[in-house]
């Protein structure tokens, strides 16, 4: 009895440490059951990606393919024409300083041309002075005749008009004589006397209305004679200033053409091209070219799309292969008006197809040892930047509830476990509104006092992120100082629910 006793209660104790066995199995399985469809669960509810907020510079800009090309540049080139080129004193790439002699030209039959011109000049002085010396000669002569026959004519008409008048005053005796007579006889010798009186009286008004003449035509003549000589002397001397004035000039000239054929550097630089050499006969145009290589620009085209949005004084970013990674900053100088004008500088192409393009200049503000003239810079014409700043995506930012601009961050938060030390990580996501600014091709402006660094944005899985989205932080292209990028893509699956405002909202 005993026996049956125990084994009965031996059995009820097997079966209740199976029964709470199986309980315990049948717990972790529902456990884990649990578990793998709550992780599913989760997984389903995380539709999105995520990536790293943080701060980047924007940049809008219009690029832009150049060349280097020196900022100063000097054609060479001489004022002188059929002179043989006696010797080149320097060669392509020579550095020289401002002044340095560049060539010599064979300079003997100017300077004989020189010679001839200065015997010439001497020749005419003399000719001038010998020809004003008779002309002079000759009017002092006319002049001199003048006052001695006005002098001799003005005495015989003087010495006539005394004649007449003593004559006259006989005359007047004659007749009170012949008036006071007291016989006839008297009266008669009297009378016959004043006859002769007046007959030589009318001899000698003739006489002197005759020298009254001469004088008259004499004066005119000796005048006549003067204004002739005077105005003989003033042709001589109209010629002959004329003649030095021509032979002067033709010395200046010879004089002139010498010192053109002295050819020096107006400026210090690297001779870049010669376009002559010894025993070339120079018929003007250029010499040589000399450009400054202490300074560059660079010379490059915009079409007409983007021509009215560039302006002088405009910021400049160049890269170039030679400079590797380091920008070369500049600035926009010179925005040609038209297609057609042109500068100094030569721009290889001026037209994409069928598109005009338009000259830009950009000065280079710094040096540097690596650039050669030539080379081929590659622009960004900035028009717009925004520095150190927020910013995300497009497809990041939507119409929140009331209409406003919004992003939409997730929050991690551990959660820890009770049979554990370990800690699950869980997921919370919020909205916060932000203020929008500045936008690039890729990336929008946002500010807000809720932004930190760090912060994962959330954004569709279909979104198309930027190309250089692994370089989060510089939309501009410039290296950014985080390079930590591991966090930018996490989740997967389909988005979530478009919102009212046509945009998504993850928290649904």
């Amino acid at each position: 009895m005993d026996i049956v006793k125990k084994f009965k209660k031996k059995n009820v104790i097997y079966a209740a440490v199976t029964i709470l066995v199986v309980m315990v199995v049948t717990g972790i399985i529902i456990f884990a059951a649990n578990r793998m469809n709550n992780n599913s669960n989760q997984t389903e509810q995380k539709e999105y990606n995520t990536i790293i907020l943080r701060k980047m510079n924007l940049t809008n800009a219009i690029s832009a393919k150049g060349t280097i090309q020196s900022k100063n540049t000097k054609i060479v080139s001489a004022q002188t024409s059929g002179v043989k080129v006696k010797q080149v004193n320097v060669s392509v790439g020579d550095q020289i300083q401002q002044g340095t002699p560049l060539l010599k030209f064979d300079t003997r039959d100017l300077r004989r041309n020189l010679t001839y011109a200065k015997k010439n000049l001497k020749n005419a002085k003399r000719d001038y002075k010998t020809s004003v010396d008779l002309a002079q000669t000759k009017l002092d002569d006319a002049q001199s005749t003048y006052y001695t026959d006005n002098a001799n004519f003005e005495k015989k008409v003087s010495d006539a008009q005394a004649s007449v008048s003593n004559a006259q005053a006989q005359i007047g005796q004659l007749e009170q004589a012949i008036a006071a007579a007291k016989n006839a006889k008297e009266k008669r010798s009297l009378q016959k006397q004043l006859t002769r009186a007046q007959k030589s009286q009318s001899s000698l008004q003739n006489k002197y209305e005759k020298a009254q003449s001469n004088h008259e035509s004499a004066n005119r003549q000796n005048k006549s004679n003067i204004d002739s000589a005077n105005e003989d002397l003033n042709n001589v001397k109209s010629s002959g200033r004329k003649n030095i004035r021509e032979t002067r000039k033709q010395v200046q000239e010879a004089r002139k053409q010498i010192k053109n054929c002295r050819v020096v550097a107006s400026t210090g630089g690297v001779i870049t091209a010669l376009y002559v050499q010894e025993d070339d006969i120079y018929s003007g145009g250029d010499i040589a070219q000399i450009d400054d290589t202490s300074s560059f620009r660079v010379v490059t085209s915009v079409n007409e799309y983007n021509i009215s949005s560039i302006n002088k004084g405009q910021k400049v970013k160049v890269l170039t292969e030679a400079t590797g990674e380091t920008e070369l900053e500049g600035q926009v100088t010179f925005v040609a008006p038209s297609p057609e004008s042109t500068t100094t500088s030569k721009v290889s192409e001026r037209k994409t197809g069928t598109t005009p393009c338009y000259e830009v200049g950009i000065a280079l503000n710094i040096r540097d040892y690596r650039l050669r003239m030539g080379m081929t810079a590659n622009c960004s014409i900035i028009l717009e930047e925004a520095l150190d700043v927020f910013a995300v995506p497009y497809d990041a930012i939507h119409d929140n509830e009331y209409g406003m601009p919004a992003i939409y961050v997730e929050d991690i938060i551990t959660d820890e476990q009770e049979n554990d030390d370990s800690e699950e990580e869980l997921t919370r996501q919020r909205e916060i509104e932000v203020t929008t600014g500045m936008e690039s091709d890729s990336y929008v402006e946002i500010s807000s006092e809720e932004l930190v660094e760090g912060l994962r944005i959330i954004m569709p899985d279909d979104s198309v992120l930027p190309e250089n989205e692994d370089e989060f932080g510089d939309e501009s292209g410039n290296e950014d100082k985080n390079k930590d990028n591991s966090d930018n893509m996490l989740g997967g699956g389909s988005f979530g629910e478009k919102n009212d405002k046509g945009g998504f909202n993850p928290l649904n």
